[in-house]
């Protein structure tokens, strides 16, 4: 039967999910800052795993689609979509500079606009430029188009963020863009922990360097 169990951290309590799997044998569904999300996660990976069992599962296994982060979804994204192989460095680039320094540990299902919104500024704050504001928003809306289709969330949290006017440019500012990235340097810590602690998206250690530290950001699972 599925459950919820506290855990004491230093940083505070988390609640991790278990489930009964299709082999008997129980499994973490993931960790989790309350109690009532980490039960209902269980609760979804343990009905999922009785259809598993009876042969008519089908669709995102829901520890999955609950834990899933962005820098783990992104492999995933660069390589089914459909894009010239110029755009798709472009896109690559955009993610390893502009996207996952700031967003990579938080997870898909819980990115939405109040999310997306901080990320803008956080990117302004950065002295990022207009034109690389707006191509991170085509990726992301993008990525979180198919994010949607494969069943992660519900709608796209990029789709209407607004940005700041690309100079020089007319008509609307969310189709794509040829635009070369900006200099390699990490965020400072203060910008990038604003983006997730203003939008209350729980963090965890590490990605890397000392930035990483301080932000406290965790990358598990594994790329389809």
């Amino acid at each position: 039967m599925a459950y919820a169990e506290r855990r004491e951290r230093q940083k505070g309590v988390r609640y991790r999910g278990i489930y009964k799997a299709a082999d008997g044998r129980y499994r973490s569904a993931g960790t989790f800052n309350t109690e009532e999300r980490a039960l209902a996660v269980a609760l979804e990976a343990e009905r999922h795993a009785a259809e598993v069992a009876g042969g008519t599962a089908g669709g995102l296994d829901p520890g999955t689609r609950a834990t899933r982060t962005i820098k783990e979804y992104a492999p995933f994204f660069l390589r089914h979509h459909q894009v010239e192989g110029n755009t798709k460095d472009t896109y690559s680039d955009t993610l390893r500079l502009h996207v996952v320094p700031f967003l990579g540990g938080v997870r898909l299902a819980e990115t939405d606009r109040t999310v997306a919104r901080n990320y803008i500024t956080a990117l302004q704050e950065e002295g990022r430029s207009a034109n690389t504001i707006r191509q991170a928003k085509v990726v992301l809306g993008a990525m979180f188009g198919m994010a949607v289709a494969d069943g992660y969330l519900d709608y796209n949290p990029f789709h209407d963020v607004k940005i700041p006017k690309v100079p020089g440019r007319r008509g609307d500012q969310g189709g794509h863009a040829r635009a070369v990235p900006e200099g390699a340097g990490l965020p400072a810590d203060q910008a990038c922990s604003g983006v997730l602690d203003a939008a209350g998206v729980q963090r965890a250690p590490v990605l890397r360097g000392d930035w990483a530290a301080g932000l406290g950001l965790r990358f598990r699972g594994r790329h389809p």
